[in-house]
């Protein structure tokens, strides 16, 4: 029979098994332990900060978390173990966080500057403290106060946790101040000044009363605080120059002779002495006017500085009475040998009339050396007054002083006034006294009596004359015509027109009535007859005519009177002279001068007339009154009715007639410009003023 082999029994020993149950029994936990906090750190070291640390540092690989519980709950002030719920992505977890606080506080250490009478603890020397718990804050070396001086401080910094840090500082300690700065002339300061804080209580050991602040230099002043002496120094300084003003005339000063430097100084103050003198010394024996340095100096140094001016002559000064005579200079050498006997030079002096009181230099020779005379013109005489020889006014005519006087003379300008005023109101005899003053203040009265009577003279008209016109245009009834009255004024007399019969649109004459009427009632009438024509040049035309003259002579920025001085040479200088024109039709005539430039009296009369009016003056036609007919113009520009007649042919010829008086015309050539004066205004009394 055929053996077979048993099979090999494999026996297992026991401690293997037991081995096997209990890395089974441990391994299973652990595995489970490891599996759960795979994400988690089960324990986490933190740094203390006051607040609890972030979820993510909870974390292994700093990833998102957040905690599963309310962190209010735990004190993170303090160190110790903290049980928290954090949860990851893998769901909330149970950790353990250690805080532990092995950081020092710190602080930043700040100088500190006390009065004698004070104290501060340990954390008024310390600034930004900084720390995770709380702090004790002490000396570690503290200052000595109540002793000036500056003082090393150590502060010692502990926390709850015995981390320990010192902070260095220092701590001046003032007594009173050393040195204090005043100007001069100020008073001592009060002791609050002299004490390093509000709160310091202290006094004078010093009588400060006996310190004179005037004078520059440095005082020491003992004060008591704290139950201690301390000095200090006042110093007193003088940084302000004087304050000063200076002669605003000349002074005159003999050849030779000085000034004192301070006889040119008006007004100077300051709290020190002061000294004066001149910078640079001035030359006393050069004649004529020097500019002089003045200079004004305190006890500090500082100095204001004036420029005056001295006049500098052997001429000494003299007083001189107001007079409308030359000065002399005879009579100047009479009495500069009467201030001094032993002037004995011959004076020639620039010719100069007194007129008015005041100081007048005047330019001199003595013999034939240039010098200067002053001369204190003074006026001590009174006005010389009269009335006239018969004084008669008008009733309810009020007139000024000068209408009643026949004379009123003087040196200088004379105001005058009534002391009585007659009662214009009331006729008869009227007691009336004027006074007249001089620029001098020397005063004249004269007493008379006037003569109150009525007005019973007309006014006068003048311009109203037969006239060409022209059918369809308005008629300027009163462009020509003016008034005069023996009592009123032009504009308080009534100038009325009546012109009822008159038809603009027809041709032909028609009489037409002025009359004048003054403020007494008093009235006059002038007849004069208007001839209407028909036009035989348009007024368009004619206007353009002007203007294009106008714009080649006259400018907008001249004066009325250079306008009328452009066309009288315009009209002189370009026209030539013929015997004929048209007298009835004036515009036709202007027409004619403008455009040919050849006609006689009365054509350039008419061209000069379009052109002034073209400009705004007034302009009449005047007529010779006998003789052979010669028109010119009568032009006011605003200054009075005078002469305008541009012709340059007979008299013409060797006198332009621009702008003058009735006097003037009867001094060139009489017979040519005579007129009736009735008709026509008076001119001025005084030439026309050219103002170019």
């Amino acid at each position: 029979m055929e053996q077979t082999e048993r099979p090999q029994v494999h026996r297992v020993h026991w401690f293997w098994l037991l081995l096997e149950g209990l890395l089974l029994l441990v391994g299973l936990p652990v595995g489970a332990f490891f599996l759960l906090y795979r994400q988690v750190r089960p324990v986490t070291v933190w740094e203390m900060t006051g607040s609890c640390p972030p979820a993510s540092a909870l974390m292994k690989d700093g990833g998102e978390a957040s905690y599963a519980f309310d962190t209010r709950k735990i004190d993170w002030t303090r160190p110790g173990d903290a049980v928290v719920r954090v949860a990851g992505s893998g769901g909330p977890r149970i950790a353990l966080v250690r805080q532990q606080d092995t950081t020092a506080p710190t602080a930043r250490g700040v100088a500190r500057t006390l009065g004698v009478d004070e104290e501060l603890g340990p954390d008024g020397f310390i600034e930004d403290l900084t720390d995770a718990q709380l702090v004790g804050v002490s000396f570690e070396q503290a200052p000595t106060f109540h002793e000036a001086g500056e003082w090393p401080v150590v502060i010692r910094l502990e926390d709850l946790s015995g981390n320990v840090a010192f902070v260095e500082t220092v701590c001046t300690i003032l007594g009173p101040v050393s040195r204090l700065s005043i100007e001069a002339g100020e008073a001592v300061p009060p002791l609050t000044a002299f004490l390093p804080t509000d709160t310091m209580t202290g006094r004078f050991v010093t009588d400060v009363t006996t310190v004179d602040t005037a004078v520059p230099g440095v005082h020491i002043i003992e004060v008591e605080a704290q139950g201690q002496v301390y000095e200090t120094a006042l110093t007193v300084t003088d940084t302000v120059p004087p304050v000063c003003s200076f002669v605003n005339t000349i002074p005159y000063v003999r050849t030779g002779q000085a000034l004192a430097p301070e006889s040119l100084v008006g007004s100077a103050s300051d709290v020190s002495a002061l000294t004066y003198g001149f910078d640079p010394a001035p030359d006393w024996q050069k004649q004529g006017y020097q500019q002089l340095t003045v200079t004004v100096t305190d006890a500090g140094g500082n100095t204001t500085k004036g420029q005056v001016t001295v006049l500098i002559s052997d001429l000494q000064p003299l007083v001189w009475e107001a007079s409308r005579r030359s000065v002399a200079g005879p009579t100047v050498a009479d009495r500069q040998k009467a201030l001094d006997e032993s002037f004995s030079g011959e004076v020639k002096i620039a010719r100069f009339v007194p007129r008015s009181p005041g100081c007048y230099d005047v330019n001199a020779m003595v013999d034939e050396e240039p010098c200067i005379q002053r001369l204190y013109v003074v006026d001590t005489t009174a006005p010389r007054l009269s009335f006239f020889k018969t004084l008669t006014a008008y009733l309810d005519h009020p007139q000024s002083p000068r209408d009643l006087l026949a004379t009123a003379e003087d040196e200088t300008a004379i105001t005058l006034s009534y002391v009585t005023e007659p009662d214009w109101s009331q006729a008869g005899p009227q007691p009336v006294t004027i006074a007249a003053v001089d620029a001098a203040g020397n005063r004249t009265e004269i007493s008379g009596t006037v003569d109150m009577v009525p007005d019973t003279e007309p006014p006068k008209i003048f311009g109203a004359t037969n006239r060409y016109v022209y059918v369809g245009e308005p008629v300027a009834y009163f462009a020509q015509v003016s008034v005069t009255d023996n009592a009123d004024e032009p504009e308080d007399v009534t100038l009325t027109v009546d012109n009822a019969a008159v038809n603009m649109y027809q041709a032909g004459g028609y009489n037409v009535t002025y009359t004048a009427t003054d403020r007494a009632g008093n009235t006059a009438q002038k007849k004069v007859r208007l001839y209407f024509l028909k036009p035989t040049v348009s007024e368009e035309k004619l206007q353009a005519k002007v203007q294009e003259v106008l714009s080649k002579i006259v400018t907008d920025d001249m004066t009325m009177g250079q306008k009328a001085w452009a066309i009288f040479r315009y009209v002189h200088d370009n026209f030539t002279f013929g015997y004929t024109s048209n007298k009835r039709d004036w515009k036709y005539e202007a027409w004619r001068g403008l455009t040919r430039r050849h006609g006689d009296c009365f054509t350039y009369d008419a061209a000069a007339r379009v052109l002034l009016e073209g400009v705004g003056a007034q302009v009449m036609f005047i007529q010779r009154d006998s003789g052979y007919r010669h028109y010119w113009l009568m032009v006011n520009v605003g200054t009075g009715w005078y002469h305008f007649d541009p012709l340059n042919s007979g008299p013409s010829r060797r006198f332009e007639c621009f702008m003058l008086t009735t006097e003037e015309t009867n001094g060139l050539y009489h017979f040519f410009w005579r007129y009736d004066h009735r008709v026509y205004p008076d001119t001025p009394t005084v030439p026309f003023q050219r103002d170019w």
